[in-house]
């Protein structure tokens, strides 16, 4: 009898799709060389271990501003991840088989910050992060100090 672990396929190609001020939509794709097909290929349908090779979902970290850290040949900057989001697989699906997308908020304005994704399989098994993928948010609208004179504004477009 042969054992499999619940090893989930890679995440391929990390983008930044749209941003604005505080959110950012990325996309990702798995591997194309792990897909359903060799799944089902080494794990039997009618048995409970291919439940346990299913992809389950993803998890997704962030970081700002990365830490310096100085070493023997120099300085070398170390990135202070931070996980914010696991999702479940099915609910950020696109329309295309193995694309995947989804938004990310509460980023903070004018910044600029890095994003990996990792996938998870059901059960005990948890993927390698990404490549990172570079968000960069867009700056706060200034602020409108003073009243509006409306009546003003009529006058001179009549």
């Amino acid at each position: 009898k042969a054992e499999t672990l619940a090893v989930p396929p890679a995440v391929d190609h990390v983008t930044v799709e749209n941003t604005d001020h505080n959110s950012a939509t990325i996309s990702w794709k798995l591997s194309e060389r792990t897909d359903r097909q060799e799944l089902m290929q080494i794990c039997s349908p009618d048995s409970t271990e291919f439940e346990e090779c299913q992809l389950k979902g993803f998890r997704i970290r962030i970081c700002y501003e990365p830490e310096l850290e100085t070493t023997g040949s120099g300085i070398r900057a170390q990135p202070q991840w931070t996980e914010i989001l696991g999702v479940r697989a099915s609910a950020t699906a696109s329309d295309k088989p193995g694309f995947y997308t989804l938004k990310v908020r509460e980023l903070r304005h004018s910044s600029v910050c890095l994003v990996q994704v990792a996938a998870v399989a059901v059960g005990p098994g948890e993927g390698d992060w990404s490549d990172s993928a570079q968000i960069c948010t867009e700056a706060l609208a200034p602020e409108v100090r003073g009243q509006l004179d409306i009546e003003m504004s009529f006058r001179q477009s009549a």
